[in-house]
């Protein structure tokens, strides 16, 4: 697993990936896109990392060559490997995921270890229905390669500052959420 959230201004066949500042604009494209939390480089870039739409994870061609997003089955592994006791409904591994302390996450930061050395930090998102942005300092919302419920929905995994839990979520193609990509096997 890379060890932060992606950065990528192009796809990996070089396409350029569109930088979308204008809420309207955002919530009704059909076209890869990027952002920064608040639209500020300066003080999201680092250590968050960019967010972006559905349309610039859907063909898995962000990632850097020989890495690729992970899929629900890779994810559920992580789980699995960092919580042993998790169930579907149930697990810790978010924890295990999460910077230790509250530089960046809110109080609590429940269960955060960092023991996975994935140092995850609250990002937020990018609202896919009105372009507005929301959970810097409370959660972390990624892309996952997983089944596409209908036309205007797509998978993703979430971590929350008062949950050690790594849960699944569906949302609108059109939100801004992180992208963290896995090496090729």
């Amino acid at each position: 697993w890379m060890g932060e959230n992606l950065r990528a201004t192009v796809l990996a066949d070089g396409t350029p990936i569109q930088r979308v500042d204008d809420p309207n604009e955002w919530i009704n494209l059909t076209t890869p896109a990027y952002c920064w939390y608040e639209m500020d480089s300066t003080a999201y870039d680092n250590p968050y990392g960019r967010l972006y739409n559905w349309y610039a994870v859907a063909n898995d061609n962000i990632c850097p060559d020989g890495w690729h997003i992970p899929t629900d089955a890779e994810w559920e592994a992580l789980i699995m490997e960092l919580d042993s006791s998790a169930s579907d409904l149930s697990n810790a591994a978010g924890g295990a995921m999460k910077e230790e302390g509250t530089t960046h996450w809110l109080t609590p930061n429940t269960g955060a270890t960092n023991s996975s050395g994935m140092t995850a930090v609250p990002s937020g998102s990018r609202s896919g229905s009105n372009g507005s942005f929301s959970g810097l300092g409370t959660n972390l919302c990624w892309w996952t390669n997983g089944t596409v419920s209908d036309n205007t929905k797509a998978p993703g995994r979430q971590l929350d500052y008062n949950s050690s839990k790594l849960s699944e979520h569906t949302s609108n193609k059109n939100s801004g959420f992180s992208v963290r990509c896995i090496k090729d096997q």
